[in-house]
């Protein structure tokens, strides 16, 4: 991981914008401006931090590192195509990752994480509180693990998956693209992209 730059800019003025600026903050990192495409929301502050404008405002703006805190994982993968910006990953002091571990660009890693050695935590991922993603596991692009889940050994998420709160995923076990596993769930088997699963173990939902 790279040091924190001095300053960033956040896009997204909702409730993972405030975790991200305080994760920034106690980096010792300023948030500038906050950008979100919610009218009403611009000219208040979040946390100290100005709202200054819809997303596509950004572009006026001098070049600063940017974090998309946005947890729906479509969106956010949305405006990290459609932007081309000088992404930046924010780290929660809290929070531990090996330093043979791999964080891409754009993550958001929150307070009590922990990103075990040889763990991959691809572009634009969102690791949340109290979150374990063990050793050799792989975060694709725009996933997102949510509070208290577990990512045991080796398993690996596929690109804008969703493992909800308390969730687990056993050793070795590949969860498809855009998946979603459900709060308490436990991951058995994979599963295929796409698709929901709840229960333990975890049952694909037939959305038919």
């Amino acid at each position: 991981m790279n040091a924190q730059p001095e300053q960033i800019y956040i896009i997204g003025a909702g409730g993972h914008g405030k975790v991200a600026i305080r994760a920034a903050q106690l980096c010792g990192t300023e948030v500038v401006a906050v950008f979100d495409d919610a009218s009403e929301k611009h000219g208040t502050t979040l946390l100290g931090a100005p709202v200054v404008g819809n997303v596509p405002s950004i572009l006026q703006m001098r070049s600063l590192p940017t974090l998309i805190a946005i947890g729906d994982n479509h969106t956010r993968l949305r405006l990290a195509s459609q932007f081309a910006l000088d992404w930046v990953s924010v780290v929660h002091p809290k929070a531990i990752v090996d330093c043979y571990a791999e964080v891409g660009v754009g993550v958001l890693i929150l307070a009590g994480a922990v990103i075990q050695t040889l763990a991959t935590v691809c572009d634009h991922a969102i690791i949340n509180d109290n979150a374990t993603v063990e050793h050799d596991c792989r975060i694709a692009r725009g996933a997102h693990v949510s509070c208290n889940s577990c990512l045991a050994g080796g398993a690996q998420l596929g690109e804008g998956s969703l493992i909800g709160m308390g969730a687990s995923v056993l050793p070795g076990i590949q969860v498809g693209d855009g998946a979603i596993v459900g709060a308490g769930a436990v991951v058995t088997k994979n599963l295929d992209e796409h698709v929901t699963a709840f229960g333990v173990p975890a049952q694909v939902l037939d959305m038919k």
